[in-house]
């Protein structure tokens, strides 16, 4: 696994592709799976959660900062992986 430690690392890690897995480590050695997809020529974002099979789609990076706010304190806490 691959520590993710800033938004911009997260960008190097993740294209197009529907198949780049993360994960954000929870407490009592639990996880939750995440699948991102980024377009940097548009700066949009697209996250589907392997808890309850949701999908949300950003039109920007602040746009993901403020939504997923999960995510953003999970990387900012050394919680959050690349599969």
């Amino acid at each position: 696994m691959i520590a993710i430690n800033s938004i911009n690392e997260l960008k190097k890690h993740v294209d197009d592709s529907p198949y780049n897995e993360f994960c954000l480590k929870l407490n009592y050695g639990l996880r939750s799976t995440k699948r991102i997809q980024y377009w940097p020529e548009n700066d949009s974002w697209c996250i589907f959660n392997g808890f309850d099979d949701s999908m949300a789609k950003y039109k920007s990076t602040d746009d993901f900062i403020k939504n997923e706010s999960l995510i953003y304190k999970a990387i900012n806490s050394n919680a959050f992986f690349k599969d």
